[in-house]
């Protein structure tokens, strides 16, 4: 209880604030880690500080004796699961300093984002996890919490490659690949496409969190983070969408939200993301991780070069509220990579 006394949280827009406390946590958990980002500014500006209106997002501070000990970070996406509508709040960046890990600071940054995520019609939590580390600290503490159920997803592995051995048809990026220097008519056409997708994978069942037009609209059209391509030739459309971080020196690790085409068969596919290749290769950038199935056809990453990576690293969602169903067979997803 004196413990608990000492803890408080809030909303954190401070945005240094948090990529200092959020890398400082990375950079002592991951530090033997082969990749490791540095999450910058821009990132959260994106994701939770600079969202549509609309749109319910929010990084949490937690401090103890005034002192910023740890940041959750999430945002509510709507939900189709087993046929009932709801809400899920998409965590990300969920990081509390060494010397700070207790679990009344934990507990508290939980009840705080919980009951933000009510409030905002949320009753489940979706993110991900490494089930099967030799640490595991993520898999006990979603997994352990009292009075929450979970399920882990069989689907959306991750894929990577590395853009500076890939074979890409395009040596150089165009003025402007990859910038968010897209016209409204690309974006409009990159949006209808991807919209298209997502829609037919709610139609099959699985239980995939939501994208409105706002929402995705502002995943594509960020500058300076999300780098999107978009070839429209003949009618048809092919979109390669993707951000990245930096690593160490002047290197960066890729992020892929989509790789999609009107034809999936068709040229447009390698067109484009040859000019995604091409733009991560001008960055010095030495590994891309993508969603596989059903993000993203597996063998489509296949034959664009792509190999399956960290087996055990799946989306994890949880709920609190037991009149709530879990996603049969795990088969659930997230629209986009965080």
């Amino acid at each position: 209880m004196r413990i608990a006394s000492e803890i408080r949280v809030e909303a954190l827009d401070d945005r240094e604030q948090i990529c200092q406390l959020v890398n400082s946590v990375w950079g002592a958990q991951y530090q033997h880690a082969p990749v490791l980002p540095r999450w910058t500014p821009e990132y959260f500006d994106w994701q939770f500080l600079c969202v549509p209106d609309a749109w319910p997002a929010i990084c949490l501070g937690i401090y103890r004796h005034d002192v910023l000990v740890g940041v959750f970070c999430g945002d509510c996406w709507p939900l189709r699961i087993n046929g009932d509508d709801t809400r899920a709040t998409l965590l990300s960046c969920v990081s509390v300093s060494p010397e700070a890990r207790h679990p009344a600071v934990a507990q508290a940054g939980l009840n705080g984002l919980r009951d933000w995520s009510e409030g905002n019609g949320a009753r489940y939590f979706m993110g991900y996890v490494n089930p099967a580390s030799s640490d595991a600290a993520g898999r006990r503490y979603w997994t352990t919490r009292r009075g929450y159920r979970h399920s882990f997803s069989t689907l959306s592995r991750q894929w990577q490659i590395n853009p500076l051995n890939a074979s890409g048809r395009v040596d150089a990026p165009t003025a402007g690949a990859g910038n968010s220097g897209l016209d409204d008519r690309s974006i409009d056409a990159a949006v209808t496409l991807l919209r298209s997708r997502m829609e037919t994978l709610a139609d099959s069942g699985i239980a995939m969190l939501g994208c409105p037009e706002a929402r995705l609209r502002h995943q594509l059209d960020f500058a300076p983070i999300a780098r999107p391509i978009v070839i429209e030739e003949a009618g048809e459309t092919g979109v390669c969408s993707f951000y990245m971080l930096p690593t160490q020196g002047d290197a960066h690790v890729g992020f892929i939200d989509y790789i999609a085409a009107s034809d999936p068969d068709g040229p447009l596919v390698e067109q484009v993301f040859d000019r995604a290749i091409a733009v991560m290769k001008a960055a010095r950038c030495d590994r891309a991780f993508v969603l596989g199935y059903p993000n993203h056809d597996d063998a489509l990453l296949e034959r664009l070069g792509f190999h399956p990576c960290f087996p055990s690293y799946s989306p994890l969602i949880v709920s609190w509220d037991n009149s709530r169903p879990l996603p049969q067979e795990g088969a659930f997803c997230s629209p986009i990579y965080r």
